[in-house]
């Protein structure tokens, strides 16, 4: 016999078996499934985790150990896409990291994850590609849920905002016609003597209406700052021009009431900032408002000063109306929120305009800061951001004690008796019958010459050769002017506008809409219109829209001639 010194080989078979029992460990206590095939061929191999997950009792029997094994199980809409990873991935070296649907025992498809490597031959041919699957149906149902709930919520926001736009359109018209129609009467009962009792009575409707459209205006106000549908601009804006047109319009209420009303810019208010001046005036119209409406007597005044090096405008409204307590103050800026019950019952409102005037200053880059001393006055301070400002001019003088004598706010309101419209041909497009009656007395009284349709359609066919969609258009249009309402039975405004613009009318357009909403508006220029007005109208702002456009393409007609 012979002796043969085996302690290496003894080693090694007990490493052997160590890795192999801990390899065989690792397998049992992985969630993952495990697979190893050898590519180009059909050989398979799959660990016993890899067929449990698929629904498999845990000492089998189990398919076979082949590649059909696993094409038998996969989802048939999964299948070109995982082997489309599997050829990136061979061929490309892009990793394989890919989710499919596999048939589980039970019948339903559920979803894992498979991650792979491939091992490569000298030739970069590969040989043998290993991995794992990882059941992630509770996952991506989860992820689906999210997605269905996340899809449920824009649905939601879409619909609220398009209630939203419905709702001031359904609510802007009537308005339109009740203040419109107490304007008339206002002006036709002014003129008559010995009708006092009347001019009180439509005086009250006239003033109802506004305190009700301010309402409304609120309500739609906070509802777009819930639904993140209101947005600023930045654009350049002349504080002291701004602030001296609010002054004198606030100027009516504070001298109906006896207060004096007063501006005082500091000389370092630069002439240009950039802000958002429709936003700027909402703020300052409804904080100095209020400042008047708690105000008995005394005074109001705004006073202007800026920070340069931080670039912020600071505009205090200083009041001697009745005050708030610390307590009040703590919660004014909230929704519905007024100083006290008591408050509501005298003054009126829904206690939403300082809930707004606070967000639309965030959204302006700044803050309100209150101080008041309970009956002695308030002073609402709001900070805006004011852009880049170093190379702006400064105004050259403060305008302190600027006081503005308005004495009635018929005399702003009243028409112009000179006829501005005077031969101004203008088409309505306009449904509703109380606002057909309105607006097209309201041009009459100011010159123009107007026809009305009922809607788009029967718009167009005015402007046609035969009176029909499918005829050219007249030329030279009969028409200096098309006002068109976008709400409309048949054929809306929208469609309207399109259709004349793609025959290639030039005829300036006019939207008459009441969605206040800035999206809508920008909807209306972009379907092709030339400018916008908002019900309820306002007449002189009506009749200079008119006289602008109208006459610019008499302008430019003549031109081309």
């Amino acid at each position: 016999g012979i002796h043969l010194d085996v302690t290496e080989s003894k080693y090694a078979e007990t490493q052997l078996q160590e890795l192999t029992e801990r390899y065989a460990a690792a397998i049992s206590g992985t969630s993952d499934g495990l697979w190893d095939w050898n590519c180009g061929s059909e050989e398979c191999w799959y660990s016993d985790r890899f067929w449990t997950l698929l629904g498999f009792p845990e000492n089998g029997p189990f398919p076979a150990a082949n590649l059909q094994s696993f094409n038998d199980r996969v989802h048939p809409d999964d299948g070109p896409s995982t082997w489309e990873a599997v050829r990136r991935n061979q061929e490309e070296g892009i990793e394989f990291d890919h989710e499919y649907r596999m048939l589980h025992q039970n019948g339903e498809y559920r979803w894992f994850r498979g991650r792979a490597a491939t091992q490569f031959d000298e030739n970069r041919q590969p040989i043998r590609m290993a991995g794992s699957i990882q059941d992630i149906h509770d996952l991506k149902s989860t992820q689906n849920s999210l997605v269905n709930a996340n899809v449920r919520a824009e649905a939601a926001s879409a619909a609220k905002s398009e209630f939203l736009a419905n709702m001031s359109h359904e609510i802007r018209t009537p308005m339109t016609a009740i203040l419109g129609f107490a304007d008339l009467l206002l002006h036709e009962i002014e003129s008559e003597i010995g009708k006092p009792s009347c001019l009180d009575y439509v005086s009250t409707i006239r003033r109802n209406g506004e305190h009700l459209l301010e309402i409304i205006n609120d309500i739609l106000d906070m509802s777009k700052i819930e639904a993140c549908k209101m947005t600023v601009e930045k654009v350049p804006t002349h504080p002291e021009g701004l602030i001296c047109d609010i002054i004198s319009l606030m100027s009516v209420k504070a001298l109906a009431k006896g207060l004096h009303i007063e501006a005082i810019l500091d000389p370092a208010v630069p002439s240009t900032i950039q802000t958002d001046p429709v936003r700027l005036r909402q703020i300052l119209v409804n904080l100095i408002g209020n400042a008047i409406k708690f105000t008995e007597l005394g005074s109001v005044k705004v006073r202007v000063t800026c920070s340069v090096p931080e670039q912020l405008l600071h505009l205090a409204i200083e009041d001697t109306g009745i005050g708030m307590s610390s307590e009040q103050i703590s919660r004014i800026f909230g929704a519905f929120e007024q100083a006290d019950t008591t408050t509501t019952r005298k003054y009126g409102g829904s206690g939403l305009g300082l809930y707004i005037c606070n967000r639309l200053v965030e959204m302006l880059g700044g803050t309100i800061r209150i101080e008041s001393r309970l009956g002695v006055g308030s002073t609402f301070t709001a900070t805006i951001a004011t852009g880049p400002i170093s190379e702006a001019a400064l105004v050259t003088c403060s305008l302190t004690s600027k006081f503005y004598e308005v004495t009635s706010s018929l005399k702003a309101n009243a028409l112009d008796e000179t006829r501005p419209l005077n031969g101004i041909r203008i088409l309505l497009a306009e449904d509703g019958p109380d606002n057909q009656r309105l607006i097209s007395h309201v041009l009459r009284k100011a010159g123009a010459d107007v026809q009305i349709a009922e809607n788009g359609r029967l718009a167009i066919e005015l402007l046609t050769t035969d009176g029909t969609l499918e005829s050219t258009l007249i030329e030279p249009c009969p028409f200096d002017l098309l006002l068109s309402d976008m709400q409309m039975p048949e054929m809306d405004g929208y469609a309207t506008v399109r259709w004349l613009r793609a025959h290639g009318s030039r005829m300036p357009i006019v939207a008459l809409t009441a969605h206040a909403m800035s999206e809508e508006l920008q909807q209306c220029i972009e379907a092709g219109c030339d400018a916008c007005a908002t019900k309820p109208i306002n007449k002189s702002n009506l009749i200079d829209l008119c006289q602008q456009w109208a006459f610019g393409s008499r302008e430019n007609v003549a031109c081309e001639a």
